[in-house]
């Protein structure tokens, strides 16, 4: 799911979420992003984790929004990651 994050990237037709709508989400949530995402900057997007309960971000490094051939590794890093939140739920 592409979440752009960036100020230059918002808009009024689709508000990010409210501060207590993020703290109130249940579950466990995972943010991935490239360390040259232009459209989700690392800075942003650990803001916006933060808000959130359980949320988590790995960040790609030598990577921007699309994480061009490290498909793989980010499916291994993101399946580690259910792993583990699966054994701690």
């Amino acid at each position: 799911l592409g979440f752009p994050v960036g100020p230059a990237f918002q808009s009024e037709r689709r508000p990010l979420p409210s501060l207590a709508e993020l703290e109130s989400l249940p579950g466990t949530v995972l943010f991935v992003t490239g360390d040259g995402d232009e459209f989700c900057p690392v800075p942003e997007l650990r803001s916006l984790a933060g808000w959130i309960p359980r949320g988590e971000v790995i960040v790609i490094r030598d990577a921007d929004h699309y994480l061009g051939r490290r498909e793989r590794e980010v499916a291994e890093l993101v399946g580690d990651w259910v792993d583990a939140a699966l054994q701690t739920s």
